[in-house]
């Protein structure tokens, strides 16, 4: 850090800093391998097992969570979506010139997890579709993963949550792991932020920087109280920010999703989009990612947290009064929840922010930006 001589350079060397290393992310794909070869020898003989999520996105941070999903398709597409595992894997020549196996992959470092292995099954409601298969699948998936503790422990399922998962731990490298099946909305959203990362390479390092700032604060991150923004959440916000300065950094994702070749639809929302940068004009924003940083802050000090929803999907923001209209008449937007900081998915519109609190009015870190636009 003493070597760089301005703000950007900073932000860059914190960006590599905190990021997953190519050894990072060889040790994620070559632990769903191991997955993959045990689910593939007791259950499922067609499957393939990848990351997604921040592992894949260019997002991850050292020794974070890692997720996994499922995928039982036997025609290469990712359950059913317009995609393929390609569209998940970074770019590592390792990764691109084949597949990442047991034999291939570099060592594990020592890290095992100590202490009892332990199952629970987390009994709730039936999710609207019925899927008690589903149910099953997942219940199976604990039970072999639990028989193989030499690999795996701290096994658990959930099968109450909107995507039933399978937590535990890998032994060897320490990570914790959330592995689903049919978490297409994810995957989707996944494979979007990969894309708009690798559309500009100042996103990545404002992002990165931006997140690192409200962990510092304590504004976002991981949280059991529910008093903090998601880091999902946080990067979406700055997402919504690049689509609303002028010029504009990113395009609505309603422009990507004309784009897209073929619909996708889950749950009643079409979520499909290009991935075709060259569909895509570049921007004529020229900024520093310094600028662009410090007018983050004096971006969202005017906006009004109260009264708008940001929306990713149309890039700009709505009026809640008018968004409250659009509630009673669409079904789909039940699950949208009313919090200090209202944000729509950028495919499915829902909400983003499954974690903040609403006992509060005002936004967590409304005061965060005054106070880093006087620093």
């Amino acid at each position: 850090m003493k070597e760089c001589s301005n703000m950007t350079e900073e932000m860059n060397f914190l960006a590599n800093e905190l990021s997953l290393s190519s050894e990072d992310i060889l040790q994620r794909h070559f632990i769903c391998r191991e997955i993959e070869n045990i689910l593939r020898t007791n259950l499922f003989p067609v499957c393939s097992v990848h990351p997604f999520g921040s592992s894949v996105s260019g997002l991850g941070s050292k020794g974070c969570d890692l997720d996994i999903f499922l995928n039982l398709e036997s025609d290469g597409t990712l359950n059913g979506l317009p995609f393929t595992a390609k569209d998940l894997l970074c770019d590592i020549p390792d990764l691109q010139n084949g597949p990442c196996t047991p034999s291939a992959a570099p060592p594990l470092p020592n890290g095992g997890v100590g202490g009892p292995d332990v199952r629970q099954v987390v009994d709730g409601p039936m999710d609207p579709a019925g899927d008690q298969p589903v149910l099953q699948l997942v219940q199976k998936i604990s039970n072999l993963l639990y028989a193989n503790s030499d690999v795996f422990t701290r096994v658990i399922h959930i099968s109450n949550a909107r995507c039933p998962v399978v937590k535990f731990i890998h032994v060897q490298s320490g990570l914790k792991c959330d592995l689903s099946i049919n978490n297409r909305l994810a995957l989707c959203n996944t494979i979007l932020l990969k894309f708009l990362i690798n559309s500009d390479d100042r996103i990545r390092p404002l992002i990165v920087s931006v997140r690192h700032w409200a962990k510092l604060l304590e504004v976002a991150g991981q949280s059991n109280t529910g008093s903090k923004l998601t880091n999902y959440a946080l990067t979406m916000v700055v997402v919504f920010y690049l689509q609303n300065i002028s010029p504009p950094v990113l395009p609505p994702i309603q422009k990507l999703s004309h784009l897209a070749d073929k619909p996708c639809i889950i749950d009643g929302w079409d979520c499909a989009f290009t991935t075709d940068l060259s569909k895509i004009p570049k921007t004529e924003n020229h900024s520093t990612v310094e600028e662009l940083f410090t007018g983050f802050f004096e971006f969202f000090v005017r906006f009004d947290f109260s009264h708008k929803i940001m929306s990713i999907r149309s890039g700009e923001s709505i009026h809640l009064t008018s968004f409250s209209e659009q509630m009673t008449s669409d079904s789909r937007l039940k699950g949208f929840k009313i919090c200090p900081i209202l944000i729509q998915d950028p495919l499915s519109s829902i909400t983003t922010l499954p974690q903040m609190s609403t006992r509060s009015h005002e936004p967590p870190f409304k005061g965060r930006f005054l106070l880093r636009r006087v620093l």
